[in-house]
C-alpha cells in the first residue's frame, strides 16, 4: 500500500490543492495528521477538499492544536499570537457541520501497516499528542517512551525531519545525505512530515510523506505552489479581521519558509 501523509495546512488551499494533484497515482490513503485551519484565508475550502477526496482515511484524520482551539477544546491562549490573531476569522468562514468535524477528530491513533510495522500518529507527539514540539534527538526520546510503536509520525513544528535510535541513543537523520528516503527496518524511527500550508525549514514548497508499506520505505517530497495566490487572499480577505503587522509576517513566511 501506498500512504501519503500530511500535516500543518493552516488554511492554504493552493498548497493543499497542489498537493493532493501532485500525489503519485498509486497512493491509496492519506493520512491527515491535524492543524488543517487557522493561519490563512481558506479553513472552509482546505476541510471540504479533504473531505472530498475518497483517500483520506477518516481514522487517520487527527486533530491539531489550532483545530481545537478553533472549535474551543483549548484555550485560545495557548496557541501563538498569529493564530489568536485570526481566530475569529477562521470561526466565521466555518460551518456547523466544519466545526462538528473537526471536534469529532482523534489526538492520536496507533495501527500496524504493511509486514507488521506498529505506527503510532500524532499532531505533537505521542508524548503529548497537540503541543509536544519534536525539534531534537531528546524530543523524539520522550515521543518514543510513550509508545511501543516502531514508527512515530508527527506534525507541529513544520520541519520535515527525522531521528533513528541506534544502540540506545536518538539521533538525527541527514535527509539530505539519504536524499530524502529513509528504509524502515529493525531501528525505531520518529518523523515529522513538515508542513502544508506553512514550512519553516528554509524550503517554502509544501511539504508532505509518502509512505511504501511493501518496499518498506518513507519518501520525504516537496510541491511547488503558487504561494502569491494565497498571500493575495489574506490581504483580500483578512486585513479587516487581523493586526496588519501579523498579517505581514504571516504572509512573508510563505515566501521565505522560515
Amino acid at each position: 500500500m501506498h500512504i501519503a501523509v500530511v500535516s500543518d495546512i493552516h488554511s492554504n488551499l493552493p498548497a493543499l490543492a497542489a498537493v493532493l494533484y501532485h500525489l503519485p497515482a498509486d497512493v491509496e490513503q492519506i493520512w491527515c495528521l491535524g492543524d488543517v485551519v487557522n493561519y490563512y484565508a481558506h479553513p472552509h475550502e482546505c476541510l471540504a477538499a479533504l473531505c472530498a477526496d475518497p483517500r483520506v482515511e477518516r481514522a487517520c484524520w487527527l486533530m491539531g492544536n489550532h483545530d481545537a482551539a478553533v472549535v474551543g477544546l483549548v484555550e485560545a491562549a495557548r496557541i501563538n499570537q498569529y493564530g489568536q490573531a485570526t481566530l475569529a476569522y477562521t470561526r466565521a468562514q466555518l460551518t456547523p457541520d466544519d466545526r462538528a468535524l473537526l471536534r469529532a477528530r482523534p489526538v492520536c491513533r496507533e495501527l500496524t501497516i504493511g509486514a507488521g510495522i506498529a505506527v503510532a500518529l500524532a499532531h505533537g507527539s505521542p508524548a503529548d499528542p497537540l503541543w509536544h514540539y519534536l525539534r531534537t534527538p531528546a524530543d523524539a526520546a520522550a515521543a518514543a517512551q510513550a509508545t511501543t510503536g516502531q514508527l512515530i509520525i508527527a506534525g507541529h513544528t513544520h520541519l520535515a525531519q527525522a531521528f533513528v535510535e541506534q544502540q540506545g541513543a536518538w539521533q538525527r537523520v541527514d535527509l539530505h545525505q539519504l536524499r530524502g528516503i529513509l528504509t524502515i527496518g529493525s531501528e525505531r524511527l520518529v518523523v515529522n512530515v513538515g508542513s502544508v500550508g506553512q514550512p519553516r525549514d528554509g524550503d517554502r514548497r509544501a511539504a508532505y510523506l509518502l509512505i511504501d508499506t511493501v518496499q518498506g520505505t518513507l519518501a520525504f517530497r516537496r510541491c511547488r505552489y503558487p504561494v502569491t495566490v494565497e498571500r493575495r487572499a489574506v490581504w483580500h480577505q483578512m486585513k479587516a479581521s487581523a493586526p496588519p503587522a501579523l498579517l505581514r509576517d504571516l504572509v512573508e513566511r510563505l515566501t521565505t519558509g522560515v
